[in-house]
């Protein structure tokens, strides 16, 4: 896997006994560490329709306009719920069936979320580290 990859996840938890279908966008690619992952919206919910990082307003977030990497609608990475799934958690849930790639985002636009993703304020300062190491990987 790697990062930028669009995962649709069955039955994703969200909270203690709620389950629902979701996409994810990974931010590595799971090589030395656990694979961090974001949740994706539609629902606009007070968030500005423009490409982008948008760290400034209550709901953080980068949107991605639709028509990009298969998305038929605009959408938002939330960047106030980090995850982080080992590789013996997404293995299983790949063989399970829990799991299916959607589509890949472009290089330019995986960058571009990894580096608004690192000025959230909820991101931590090891998972600050892995998405650093994975910029250095897709830039150089």
């Amino acid at each position: 896997m790697i990062a930028g990859t669009i995962l649709y996840f069955k039955s994703f938890p969200l909270e203690e006994k709620v389950f629902k279908d979701k996409y994810l966008v990974l931010l590595n690619d799971g090589e030395n560490y656990p694979y961090i992952v974001l949740i994706i919206t539609s629902k606009q919910k007070m968030r500005e329709l423009s490409y982008g990082c948008q760290n400034l307003i209550r709901y953080q977030s980068f949107c991605i306009p639709k028509g990009q990497c298969k998305l038929s609608k605009d959408s938002w990475v939330q960047l106030e719920d980090f995850r982080e799934l080992s590789f013996v958690e997404f293995f299983n849930a790949k063989l399970g069936g829990k799991v299916e790639i959607f589509c890949k985002l472009s290089k330019e636009i995986t960058i571009d979320l990894l580096i608004c993703a690192k000025a959230s304020e909820d991101i931590s300062n090891a998972q600050i580290q892995i998405l650093e190491a994975m910029l250095n990987k897709l830039q150089n």
